[in-house]
């Protein structure tokens, strides 16, 4: 288990101790704010700065002129200076490699532009969308009048600034004035998330990296077979491995008092893209259905606008992901499948859920392949491998499994079903609030345990990189 995930433990101790002692809100919030500064000095001190400067601007020049004035001019200047922040910190290097590359191909003249040297901040698209839509809410309800304290916990609550769930005002907001009261069904609720978000991470996605990542950083020594399990495996992976975070960032947050959006509903059963994005990385996509898409004009337009509408929108999920081609090109696929879904959506109707299941299934597996792959070349290797037009053959490199495939491929999904069956469609969850005292504990143990035995090698979260 890597350092950041017992730094993890450490402060969730911390902050639960302390919230059993402390009985005033305001001194809880204060806690919980200090506590989240000093993870960042744990983890990566260089996000300190660059969250200070978004929360002390948007408090006291953008937010407060909101709550004062109520104008416009405050919230587009705070969403600006956002969104500047971001480019500047993430893009600027890519938009640089652009215009050169343009300008040589296309010989404009334009003088060359040295690439800035540019360092990755973690979480800092998460941070920058979540500052941004706590001041077009506060524009649209006036009434939630949070103090600074309230508005940086909101900002840069530990558990979920790094990669997600992307809160807004009123996920949270309204549950600061509970935090000194000790929920005993939410501290069960919490461990019994963070077993799952663990269980995830460490014994499913970290495992199947340690099959993925040799085939997408060498395709080439691959064939159809390895290529095509490679690949499943990458679309179970990157699933087990965000929600995973998802579920581990809930729990604590419920630990420590607050119960955060729900990130991910068993994705992989949705019947269209539009309901896989109804289930996949919820809160991303309802924050530009809601600040990007509906201000476009969403679907009351004509039918042209209206693709253009889910084009940007798509597009800009795309390029929120990173400053890589890869990322704009996955973003551009999945918009021109949701206009097609649109186009055909009557004949659609008409298939068999199971059918509709697979091939929504399949449409998302590809995408994953584009946002998995560094550049085209890589895809393009992975894409042949899988039709059939390598030159290796059709086994080739499949002795690097040694058969333990044929146990993940046919055991994760039925353990997938069965927790969509079972759990979600029976809305059984947090089975251990139904449990004895004592099997409770036991099976709390039993999971820890086997968590630690059967961990992969540690592996980075996925969207750690976002």
């Amino acid at each position: 288990m890597e350092l950041i995930n017992i730094i993890f433990f450490i402060f969730i101790f911390l902050s639960f101790s302390i919230k059993l002692i402390f009985k005033k809100n305001n001194n809880i919030i204060f806690i919980y704010l200090l506590i989240s500064i000093l993870f960042f000095l744990f983890i990566e001190y260089k996000i300190i700065p660059i969250l200070f400067l978004i929360i002390f601007f948007d408090y006291f020049f953008f937010l407060r002129g909101i709550k004062k004035s109520k104008s416009k001019a405050y919230l587009i200047g705070g969403v600006l200076f956002n969104i500047l922040f971001l480019i500047y910190f993430k893009y600027v290097g890519f938009i640089v490699k652009i215009i050169n590359l343009l300008s040589s191909r296309f010989s404009i003249p334009i003088p060359f532009i040295p690439e800035p040297s540019q360092y990755n901040i973690t979480g800092i698209s998460f941070f920058t969308f979540i500052a941004t839509g706590c001041l077009i809410d506060l524009y649209k309800n006036t009434s939630l009048k949070p103090s600074f304290m309230q508005f940086a916990l909101t900002v840069c609550f530990f558990p979920y600034v790094l990669a997600g769930p992307i809160v807004r005002l009123n996920d949270v907001i309204p549950q600061f004035k509970n935090l000194h009261k000790f929920n005993a069904k939410y501290f069960y609720m919490g461990l019994e998330l963070l077993l799952h978000g663990y269980f995830k991470k460490c014994l499913v996605a970290d495992n199947l990296a340690s099959f993925v990542n040799p085939v997408f950083e060498s395709p080439q020594q691959y064939g159809l077979l390895a290529s095509w399990i490679a690949s499943l495996f990458f679309t179970m992976q990157i699933y087990c491995d965000f929600s995973g975070y998802t579920d581990i960032a809930r729990g604590c947050a419920l630990l420590l008092g607050i119960k955060l959006p729900e990130n991910f509903i068993w994705p992989y059963f949705s019947t269209s893209l539009r309901e896989f994005w109804r289930r996949w990385h919820i809160t991303l996509s309802f924050w530009v259905r809601d600040y990007i898409y509906i201000p476009l004009g969403g679907n009351k337009v004509s039918h042209p606008k209206h693709i253009f509408n889910l084009f940007v929108s798509w597009l800009i999920i795309g390029i929120w992901h990173g400053a890589q081609v890869n990322f704009i090109l996955w973003g551009i696929y999945h918009s021109i499948f949701i206009s097609l879904e649109t186009l055909f959506k009557k004949r659609l109707l008409y298939a068999n859920q199971t059918v509709r299941i697979c091939i929504t299934f399949f449409i998302v597996h590809i995408g994953w392949l584009l946002f998995r792959c560094e550049n085209m070349s890589t895809f393009k290797n992975i894409i042949f491998n899988m039709v059939g037009c390598s030159s290796n053959s059709f086994l080739c490199g499949l002795g690097f499994y040694k058969g333990t495939p044929i146990f993940f491929l046919t055991l994760l999904p039925v353990l997938h079903f069965v927790s969509y069956k079972y759990i979600y469609n029976k809305n059984s969850h947090f089975l251990l609030l139904k449990m004895p005292l004592l099997f409770r504990t036991i099976c709390i143990l039993m999971s820890i345990i086997i968590i630690i035995i059967f961990s992969g090698q540690t592996q980075r979260f996925i969207y750690f990189a976002f």
